[in-house]
């Protein structure tokens, strides 16, 4: 569409995709722009050290890596019959703020099916473009499902990501899994009562 339309609505798109993805909603991260970039990780290896005034300061280890985050890019298409061309700039951004809502959700499961499984949303099929670059295909500490009571599985999850010193302050969780925590019972009660989607 070249210059037709303002700028403003590429960001309206972005903000719309966040609320119609759960990996945009948890990473608070924003839009990467379709150049990509190169991240630095710095991971300390050793801990710090107590020392006296004037002693020796020992050098902790410390490794530098660098990963480069490059986009996947996606399509959507839909054609505009030629009175959408010559209509009023009122109108086609009201038609394009439509389509960008319908787009956004769209963009925004196709995200999560993407990055979690790396998978193409329009085939269902794993993707060759994304390979490996994936959280099923990178994640191997996992828990497996249905051994245990669902609050059970989700404890054990949680334990693991913070057994790595992280902190878990949310989680993604299949419609398979909400379900079954929201089903849990002790003593014909409901367990977790708030937990009702």
């Amino acid at each position: 569409m070249g210059t037709l339309f303002p700028p403003e609505i590429e960001q309206e798109v972005f903000s719309k995709v966040k609320g119609h993805s759960s990996l945009a909603r948890m990473a608070r991260q924003e839009p990467l722009k379709f150049t990509g970039k190169d991240v630095f990780v710095l991971s300390f290896d050793s801990d710090v050290s107590v020392v006296g005034e004037n002693a020796a300061k020992p050098a902790g280890d410390a490794t530098l890596t660098s990963v480069q985050i490059r986009p996947v890019k996606v399509v959507y298409q839909s054609r505009v019959s030629d009175e959408f061309l010559t209509a009023s700039d009122e109108y086609r951004i009201d038609v394009l703020s439509k389509f960008a809502e319908g787009f956004a959700a769209k963009l925004g499961a196709g995200l999560d099916k993407m990055a979690i499984h790396g998978i193409d949303p329009a085939t269902g099929n794993a993707s060759a473009i994304i390979g490996t670059n994936n959280f099923d295909a990178q994640v191997t500490n996992t828990v497996t499902y249905g051994v245990n009571p669902a609050d059970e599985d989700l404890n054990d999850a949680i334990a693991l990501v913070e057994a790595g010193e992280y902190v878990c302050d949310g989680a993604i969780l299949a419609p398979v899994m909400r379900a079954a925590i929201a089903a849990l019972s002790v003593n014909g009660a409901v367990k977790y009562p708030d937990f009702n989607f």
